[in-house]
């Protein structure tokens, strides 16, 4: 009944949580991957560790990390005394913190369960021993966030088909396992939050265009050229990441630069329209309440607006803080800090 498009894949989780924490079920797919999942962040630390021993960033990375939280002077004694951070094969000494112990013992345990069940059973029994599900259960979007550590935990299961021992396992999980943010929450979701570039032959009775957010810069810094044959591709090869620097350009470059930001604007163009015909009934493009001085990704919209969002005029309370505005405008004089918080999290994105 409800889609919400995103122009952007990392907004999606913020609207997925923002809905759930209000009761919304909805499904969730053209996010960043479910390689993002909080639960698999603090879950690789450990798998690194268990699959190499002699890994001291891996172990130190978990040791510190909320899954154990052992302070830096409770470590640093550990290894002014052992001369190194690892766990041999022996016990640790008496009087060893018993956060160390307990340790200890997760990585002994884990690496019996890899040498006797296959990759995927492993890190099954390996998330179940380290409480991963009531970890991301008990959290904000725990029935998302749940949905995505079980779909981790069943692509993994199809690795055992593949042949794939323990440490394939593990290097496809540091790559990324996928590009769907998860399972739906729960059967019959009204709603359906996803990157616009997903949207593509969907339609629904009501359409959000959600986040308006500045549009990338469309730069070109290659360009493919399909239509010779065999096709010719030109790259535009610079050094640095923000403040780059030229090194080699391709003959007739900015002829051929030319071609791509065209191509590129057009796909944009292209995109918008997607964005623009999903909706059966109503459709509802998102502006900010002030201007900012900045471009939105939907403004190629905005001549085809019935009217200019800048002619409407709303009574808005006085208030200094445009996201109490919002608060007050959409949900009346109850405070709601989940609403000023998801708004303070959107403009992020875009600055």
């Amino acid at each position: 009944d409800f889609l919400v498009l995103t122009p952007y894949k990392k907004e999606t989780a913020i609207y997925a949580d923002a809905l759930e924490v209000r009761g919304i079920p909805c499904d969730v797919t053209g996010g960043e991957g479910i390689g993002n999942s909080e639960e698999l962040a603090l879950l690789l630390p450990f798998l690194r560790a268990v699959v190499d021993p002699g890994n001291s960033g891996a172990l130190l990375a978990w040791l510190r990390g909320p899954l154990c939280g052992i302070d830096d002077e409770t470590l640093y004694r550990f290894v002014k005394d052992r001369k190194r951070l690892s766990f041999g094969k022996e016990d640790l000494p008496d009087g060893t913190d018993p956060r160390l112990t307990r340790a200890k013992g997760l990585l002994d345990e884990s690496r019996r369960i890899v040498a006797f069940y296959s990759p995927g059973a492993a890190l099954s029994k390996i998330v179940d021993l380290l409480g991963l599900f009531l970890l991301a259960g008990s959290g904000k979007a725990g029935e998302r966030r749940a949905g995505v550590l079980a779909k981790v935990l069943h692509l993994a299961g199809e690795k055992d088909f593949e042949g794939a021992t323990f440490r394939d396992l593990v290097k496809w999980l540091e790559d990324g396992p996928g590009q769907e943010q998860g399972l739906p929450l729960r059967s019959g979701s009204a709603v359906r939050v996803m990157n616009v570039h997903q949207a593509k032959g969907l339609e629904a009775p009501v359409v959000f265009l959600a986040n308006p957010v500045p549009p990338r810069d469309i730069t070109a810094n290659s360009h493919i050229d399909r239509g010779s044959e065999p096709p010719q591709g030109y790259f535009l090869v610079t050094a640095g990441e923000y403040n780059k620097t030229e090194l080699l350009r391709p003959p007739c470059w900015e002829e051929i630069k030319k071609l791509e930001a065209n191509y590129l604007e057009a796909e944009r163009d292209r995109l918008q329209y997607v964005a623009a015909t999903r909706a059966g009934r109503l459709l509802v493009v998102s502006a900010t309440t002030k201007s900012t001085g900045r471009e939105s990704s939907w403004n190629g919209l905005a001549p085809f607006l019935k009217r200019d969002l800048s002619d409407i005029q709303f009574e808005l309370p006085c208030v200094e803080k445009p996201a109490e505005a919002e608060q007050l405008l959409l949900f009346g004089e109850e405070p709601d800090e989940l609403f000023r918080k998801d708004v303070s999290a959107l403009r992020g994105i875009g600055e």
